[in-house]
């Protein structure tokens, strides 16, 4: 898999071989921080589980700064 990055206002998504990234921006100087990861792909109830994750806020965000742009959801195999 080739390296991706999926950007929203705040929370970036970086995919590297099997592994999500997800990065928040900083307001201190420092453009972004890792604040967790995920292996890929995705189980396929992850989206109806009631916890919700990191990637999951960054799946939402993307999608909605970008409406009808399903490439992060592709990408994370869901």
């Amino acid at each position: 898999m080739d390296n991706q990055s999926f950007e929203s206002r705040d929370l970036r998504v970086r995919i590297s071989e099997n592994v999500a990234y997800i990065d928040q921006r900083r307001l201190d100087g420092d453009p972004w921080r890792e604040i967790d990861k995920s292996d890929l792909p995705m189980p396929a109830l992850w989206l109806a589980s009631p916890r919700t994750s990191p990637l999951q806020v960054a799946l939402r965000a993307f999608e909605l700064e970008h409406p009808g742009d399903t490439s992060l959801r592709l990408a994370l195999g869901v």
